[in-house]
């Protein structure tokens, strides 16, 4: 996510169905030990767009229940909805639940526009996870992590890791 953003490209569609994993695992070697870890890929850019940085796009797009609250309400927006999009995917992966899941489009929409995440279903999880979670979903586009910085958030260097 973070070469595509560089290359100024928003998915505008990121869900688990759009993550592929590679077949074979890839050994990592450390002075801790080795470790397996597994390439993901990003598929499926039919919706996908270039939007320079000074530039922002406009039309609304995506999977409901993984859309950025300013995609539907038509504002707008540049590369922080892919990175609401992957803390949903992230939230999904942790709690098995949808943060913003209604019964239909509308509710799911309506759901994300409250931007009400029910952070107790996190529970379980570090604190190190959490906050890494809590920056990719910030209501205020300005206010997310980047691509880049996330890789750079202490989780993501294994701080916390054990603890979930």
């Amino acid at each position: 996510l973070d070469y595509l953003h560089d290359k100024q490209i928003v998915h505008r569609d990121l869900k688990p169905e759009n993550f592929l994993l590679t077949d074979e695992p890839a050994h990592k070697c450390s002075a801790v030990g080795s470790t397996f870890a597994y390439r993901i890929c990003i598929g499926d850019f039919g919706l996908a767009s270039h939007c320079p940085e000074a530039e922002f796009l406009h039309a609304l797009c995506g999977s409901p229940g993984y859309i950025a609250p300013e995609v539907i309400k038509e504002e707008p927006y540049g590369t922080a909805v892919d990175i609401w999009s992957l803390g949903v995917n992230l939230y999904i992966l942790l709690t098995g639940i949808p943060p913003f899941a209604g019964n239909n489009d509308k509710e799911s929409f309506d759901l994300t526009i409250k931007g009400q995440i029910k952070w107790s279903h996190l529970g379980e999880c570090s604190a190190t996870l959490r906050d890494l979670v809590s920056l990719m979903l910030k209501y205020q586009p300005s206010k997310r992590i980047t691509a880049r910085e996330a890789l750079e958030h202490p989780w993501m260097k294994g701080e916390g890791v054990g603890d979930r």
